[in-house]
């Protein structure tokens, strides 16, 4: 992940062109130049973030691969099973 997964831009920051130093300035001249705006953008930034990187969701997801894992492991372990009975049958 990075900013752009992070940043809604205009909503809980803005994102400015890679080494465009103008747009750079024009946005922190901006923000600088309203407070209220800044802190509200920075109030839904926080909210963003504790919803969708809680600690809870990040254990969610955790959980989500390992269980994936896990039922892929099975899947191929049965399937050694079955070719090994296969063969010893013969």
């Amino acid at each position: 992940g990075g900013c752009r997964e992070l940043v809604e831009d205009g909503v809980t920051g803005y994102l400015v062109p890679p080494d465009d130093e103008q747009a750079l300035l024009a946005r922190i001249m901006e923000m600088a130049a309203d407070p209220e705006a800044r802190a509200a953008m920075g109030r839904l930034a926080r909210e963003k973030i504790a919803t969708a990187h809680s600690v809870e969701r990040l254990v969610f997801r955790v959980q989500e691969v390992f269980l994936h894992l896990l039922s892929s492991a099975r899947s191929r372990a049965r399937g050694r099973r079955l070719s090994a009975n296969f063969v010893e049958a013969r």
